[in-house]
């Protein structure tokens, strides 16, 4: 779990104590009966705590300048103008602000007729550069390659739902958490080794690398399986 989400849930409990004395407050008459200092302090509490979610919530996903997420068939027609999440004010790659973060998701649903529909897609609003003048081409290939990174292995998970002899949805849920791990490490790896794009020398090998991946596993592109 992402460490923002975890903060808004801690502190979503943390004011549900004020959130109920504000509701009694509203709902019983007797609460009139408080003193006012008392009053005043729990709505400015309740008052800054949705602020303070609110902004934890738009770090997550910025529904001021929301997107859907873009299916990997229309991987070509993304550009920068899709990064639309707001940046991370703290976060730097080693002091550096010149780099920029994408969100990718394998998405898993079960269809009728024994049919699993596995789709890569990209998350605008989730997906951020640090500062437009650090955009280029260059930096925009090396966060597409992360979303084909991803595209392979839904084509891996799609691969093995269809090799099944026994098809289960609880086995292909298990297929799916092996696939998810894997994936992880295999964007880990990307990051790591060509230093988020800046050595172009290893960049282009895992070009190569994800490209020949990809390729190889062409049979598997469309997003429904059946099993």
């Amino acid at each position: 779990m992402k460490p923002h989400i975890i903060i808004l849930i801690l502190m979503s409990l943390a004011f549900i104590p004020e959130v109920i004395m504000v509701y009694n407050f509203m709902a019983n008459s007797t609460a009139s009966r408080l003193p006012k200092i008392t009053i005043r302090s729990n709505f400015v509490i309740v008052g800054i705590s949705v602020i303070l979610m609110g902004i934890v919530i738009l770090y997550d996903v910025n529904y001021l300048k929301y997107k859907r997420p873009i299916p990997y068939s229309d991987w070509r027609e993304i550009d920068w103008s899709d990064f639309r999440a707001i940046k991370r004010p703290t976060l730097t790659l080693n002091g550096s602000q010149n780099f920029a973060y994408i969100s990718t998701e394998i998405k898993m649903s079960f269809a009728q007729n024994s049919a699993v529909n596995i789709v890569t897609y990209f998350h605008p609003s989730r997906s951020y550069t640090f500062s437009q003048n650090i955009t280029g081409d260059n930096l925009l290939r090396h966060e597409m390659y992360h979303l084909h990174i991803t595209e392979y292995h839904s084509r891996l998970l799609r691969m093995e739902v269809s090799n099944l002899k026994n098809p289960d949805k609880a086995i292909i849920k298990e297929l799916y958490n092996d696939i998810w791990e894997k994936e992880g490490q295999m964007q880990f790896e990307y990051d790591d080794y060509t230093y988020h794009g800046f050595i172009l020398g290893y960049q282009r090998k895992w070009q190569d690398k994800i490209d020949s991946s990809l390729i190889s596993l062409n049979t598997f592109a469309k997003r429904t399986i059946n099993y």
